[in-house]
């Protein structure tokens, strides 16, 4: 089929076929932030044109999409189609292959996303499917490839890079200031804080530094309704000179990490730590502070594979000059600050100079958001979903 068949508006599947992948994309978006270290799968298993069953990815140790998909369905699944966002694996992990699973249900014909970039997998297990006699196929739709790419970023930056996907959020006055010195200050509408809640809910981890939290004292929680479930916490401290009192460590609402040097750890009480649940993390120093991408290499070893940066101008300097950043919001608000204001350090001229492109702006109330892309770093995150 030639490319240019999108000229005349004709699609690589039929609209069928498109519509049931989009849901099984759709179905994936579920599994983001939960489904860590794994990747945000969806599957659906379609039989005589009706959808029969319905899965995603589930919490790390539990069933992949297509097994609970399979387990899910209403009436039997032979010679039904199956339409997966990823290859399907083909290895023994935490759970048993996927393959198996799909050959012994009898499914006549998968329609794959993006392939595995897991060595381990890549290719083997679309190789394993169609030796067993079902038609794969491989998605062509260049925009649902490109979706079903984006979702696996995080896992793809984990398995190839050994390190977590890192979008940083910022937020600047008219002015570019992030803050008045010393004070919390809040700059963006409630509009854009409900962007940065459903942001949360779909990242592993959330970080900031050590300043960030005296000041501020967040909670660094997903606060919607809707919220299943909460973002690891993640501070950043050199010298663990945290108040007792600070709301992260609350570890009833939600788990709170500790990144530290070497050589402050030892100072450190464990005792207190391992009461309040908090845990602890040992990494190199520069500088005299914590190395952020040793940082980074930790959280990427405890199965963390996408981490939000909520930054002051430090962590975002660093961070950025560190080639640790694949996405940057940022959320700008009218407000003029004044000569008072921190300024960021940064202009959108910056960015493109650090091989960073704006690839998607939004109105949110009176503030806008602009989300830049390090180019050749990809991830969907759907924003388009809370913003109207």
């Amino acid at each position: 089929m030639s490319a240019f068949s999108y000229l005349f508006g004709r699609p690589l599947f039929d609209q069928a076929d498109d519509i049931f992948f989009a849901r099984a994309l759709k179905l994936a978006q579920a599994a983001l932030g939960i489904a860590h270290p794994n990747p945000a799968v969806g599957a659906v298993v379609v039989k005589d044109g009706r959808i029969v069953a319905e899965g995603h990815t589930q919490v790390c140790g539990g069933m992949h999409a297509e097994k609970q998909a399979l387990s899910r369905a209403r009436e039997s699944v032979e010679g039904a189609t199956l339409y997966v966002t990823l290859e399907p694996c083909s290895h023994f992990g935490r759970t048993p292959p996927c393959t198996d699973a799909i050959i012994e249900a009898g499914i006549r014909r998968v329609i794959s996303g993006a392939v595995d970039p897991n060595p381990v997998v890549c290719g083997k297990g679309l190789s394993r499917l169609s030796e067993a006699g079902i038609e794969v196929i491989l998605c062509k739709n260049p925009l649902l490839n490109k979706m079903a790419e984006e979702q696996i970023a995080p896992f793809k930056k984990w398995i190839l890079e050994k390190r977590p996907y890192v979008i940083a959020k910022v937020a600047t006055s008219k002015d570019n200031k992030i803050a008045l010195e010393g004070k919390r200050t809040k700059i963006s509408c409630d509009e854009s804080d409900r962007v940065v809640h459903m942001l949360r809910h779909a990242i592993d981890a959330v970080m900031v530094g050590a300043n960030t939290v005296r000041v501020d004292n967040p909670q660094l929680t997903a606060r919607l309704e809707q919220a299943t479930r909460q973002p690891a916490r993640i501070v950043v401290s050199s010298d663990l000179n945290l108040p007792d009192d600070l709301a992260i460590f609350d570890t009833s609402i939600a788990d709170t990490i500790i990144m530290t040097t070497a050589s402050c750890h030892p100072r450190a009480r464990p005792e207190d730590d391992n009461k309040r649940g908090v845990r602890v993390v040992e990494c190199r120093m520069q500088d005299n502070r914590v190395d952020l991408r040793d940082a980074m290499s930790g959280l990427a070893k405890l199965g963390f594979t996408s981490v939000l940066a909520e930054t002051g101008r430090e962590m975002f300097s660093t961070l950025m000059e560190q080639g640790l950043l694949d996405e940057i919001w940022w959320f700008h608000s009218p407000v003029d600050m004044g000569v008072l204001g921190l300024d960021l350090g940064y202009s959108a001229d910056d960015l493109w100079r650090k091989s960073f492109q704006a690839y998607k702006t939004h109105r949110l109330g009176a503030d806008e958001l602009t989300i830049f892309r390090f180019i050749g770093g990809r991830r969907e995150i759907p924003v388009d979903k809370y913003v109207k």
